[in-house]
């Protein structure tokens, strides 16, 4: 990178996040205090860039980014040019904007954020100061509408009614699942949360809905049907087969369900190479979607675009020997899902090793119990590029605790940062074929797998 470069893109890295960034803040306002109109102006001044695109909006409790992976990577072997915004980033800020597949170019990047650095520095004069994930939302509309893109896919950053994204006027909205996650924002019963989620819904625009409980689909039902709002579900419009696994990686059949109940072949033995069961659901959620758009798809392109999909820091390998995974699995449910692909692709008798660091205000003590009893040893540490980390000592202590009620023999030690805990655990007294682990939230995948890949 030229030098003039450099700085500019190191100034505007300082400028960016020296606003204000819920993804950093310990406490996270919500109700009464997040607006849509501060951006809503944003985007008036630099030009409403959203209304020029096509855009797939998607939700979820989790689920929403890797189906935003699959949706993008179906669409590009289409021959589309598809913009892909997702957050929050694992080493770069350029990763959350991506063209066919690649993270922006730097001096695109800086390009594109001229207008908009000239627009906030005004609002801010007004002291009606838009934060980072406005800005960076921001620069993603106009960036994908610069590109001239087939297809924008937009990830909401968090709940739905009041994120940054929901300014939008989309082709199509998802909602991937509705678990209990930022529960202090967005309710403490799947029904308010499936309220906050549902917020993207929009009148006459079609909504997929992979929501499992009666009590979500409930929520989903009544304000899909006061949108008038085509709703299709998983488990009554669609739903899926699977016919094996191989180590993880699943092929199943996709189905589609007529009014009478029966289920239908639609398309048989899909493969993915993304790891875990829970991939399949986020697939089919990916095709209801696409056939939703009544895109002229071929068969090749799915197939193609389904099993070449990546989406990383998702029960990522990031080594074989020894084998070390990277997962961003930072809520109960999906920590339930990263156990089960485990006891798929890791022997029981193989030692297993949890590099774990967790994030203030989640559930601690049921992720917690969930891990425990599956892992050897468990090195408790924190992230180091976020101020919500759970203190590792904190975190070690919590878990002796909880190892002692369960009656389990798991080791449990600290150690200060992501390096130290790695160094730890692979020590050569470690066992010589152990397995090596690191999830409990993004940000220490981010710093594990940086670590490894060579990027910290």
């Amino acid at each position: 990178m030229p030098s003039d470069v450099r700085t500019a893109y190191n100034d505007l890295i300082r400028y960016l996040y020296g606003r204000i960034n819920y993804e950093n803040a310990v406490q996270m306002p919500y109700q009464g205090e997040l607006r849509l109109d501060r951006m809503r102006h944003l985007l008036e001044q630099i030009g409403n860039p959203q209304q020029q695109l096509r855009i797939i909006h998607v939700a979820g409790t989790k689920g929403k980014g890797s189906t935003c992976h699959l949706v993008s990577s179906v669409l590009m072997a289409a021959g589309q040019r598809v913009g892909l915004y997702t957050s929050p980033h694992l080493s770069r800020l350029e990763e959350r904007f991506r063209l066919d597949g690649q993270p922006c170019a730097v001096e695109k990047f800086l390009r594109i954020m001229e207008p908009i650095r000239q627009v906030v520095d005004t609002m801010d004069q007004a002291n009606w100061r838009p934060t980072f994930f406005e800005i960076t939302t921001a620069a993603a509309f106009l960036l994908f509408a610069d590109a001239q893109v087939d297809w924008a896919v937009m990830e909401v950053g968090l709940g739905g009614r009041l994120d940054s994204t929901n300014v939008c006027q989309p082709m199509v909205t998802a909602i991937t699942s509705i678990s209990y996650d930022h529960t202090a924002q967005l309710g403490n019963t799947l029904a308010k949360i499936a309220t906050e989620k549902a917020g993207i819904i929009k009148t006459n625009i079609p909504v997929i809905s992979g929501a499992g409980s009666d009590e979500a689909k409930d929520v989903i039902r009544k304000i899909a049907k006061s949108r008038s709002a085509p709703l299709i579900e998983w488990g009554t419009d669609f739903d899926v087969r699977i016919q094996r696994h191989d180590h993880g990686a699943f092929v199943f059949d996709y189905l589609r369900i007529d009014k009478t109940g029966q289920r239908h072949m639609k398309l048989a033995n899909l493969a993915l190479q993304l790891l875990g069961e829970h991939q399949v659901a986020n697939a089919a959620m990916t095709l209801a979607i696409l056939e939703t758009l009544n895109l002229e798809l071929s068969e090749s392109h799915i197939r193609r675009g389904l099993n070449t999909a990546t989406c990383p820091a998702r029960i990522e390998v990031v080594s074989e020997s020894p084998k070390i995974l990277v997962d961003a699995a930072h809520n109960v449910a999906s920590i339930a899902a990263l156990l089960k692909t485990l006891a798929v692709i890791i022997p029981d008798d193989q030692p297993k090793t949890l590099i774990l660091a967790l994030t203030q205000g989640k559930d601690l003590e049921g992720m917690a119990r969930l891990l425990i009893p599956r892992f050897d040893r468990i090195i408790c540490t924190q992230y180091l590029n976020n101020p919500r980390a759970v203190p590792s000592q904190q975190l070690m202590d919590l878990m002796q605790r909880l190892t002692v009620d369960a009656g389990a023999d798991t080791y449990i030690v600290h150690q200060p940062t992501p390096a130290a805990a790695l160094d730890y655990a692979r020590q050569p007294s470690s066992a010589a074929h152990q397995v090596l682990c690191a999830t409990g939230s993004f940000f220490i995948a981010a710093e594990i797998r940086d670590i490894l890949l060579g990027q910290g």
